[in-house]
């Protein structure tokens, strides 16, 4: 339901958007005015909400939910590699303060991550939806793939699953 919810958000937007130029007569791109489908939001606000102090605030608040969104994700990510991958090697040998600063260093290293990938995205033609969906598109069939492979086989091994996976993305 967010989903339907954020895409029909995202659709409207676009769709506003696109009329109101169509009403001024100006396409943006056309006119060099931005270079890239991404900024046209930013643009559009910078456009019509000509109020001292209004572009910003709503920047900040895009900022904001953005900042919020990564943060859970990166700590929700360390949370999880350090549950399934380091606990059960580390978890006796740390006390409570070493454990919180691994998990703190995973934070880092995976927003380190991140920002690697946003540079990377930067050189990728389209728009950041178009790469995002390749992406999500790539690695959701290997994904079914291991749940159908064990719910419906369960004389398969963690090998086999790892092998299916791994071929399944290349």
């Amino acid at each position: 339901l967010g989903v339907a919810i954020l895409m029909t958000i995202t659709c409207l937007c676009g769709i506003v958007i696109f009329a109101y130029y169509v009403i001024q007569d100006c396409d943006p791109f056309t006119s060099n005015k931005v270079d890239n489908p991404n900024q046209l939001i930013p643009y559009f606000v910078m456009e019509v909400l000509d109020w001292p102090g209004l572009p910003g605030l709503f920047i900040s608040c895009l900022f904001s939910g953005a900042l919020s969104t990564m943060s859970s994700c990166l700590n929700a990510l360390a949370a999880v590699t350090w549950e399934d991958f380091f606990k059960p090697v580390f978890g006796h040998k740390l006390n409570e303060k070493q454990k919180t600063y691994f998990t703190k260093f995973l934070v880092l290293v995976f927003g380190g991550a991140g920002i690697g990938m946003a540079f990377m995205a930067q050189g990728l033609g389209g728009t950041v939806l178009q790469a995002s969906l390749s992406f999500t598109g790539a690695a959701s069939g290997p994904v079914l793939g291991l749940f159908l492979l064990g719910g419906l086989f369960p004389w398969a091994n963690g090998k086999g699953a790892v092998v299916g996976g791994l071929l399944g993305l290349a």
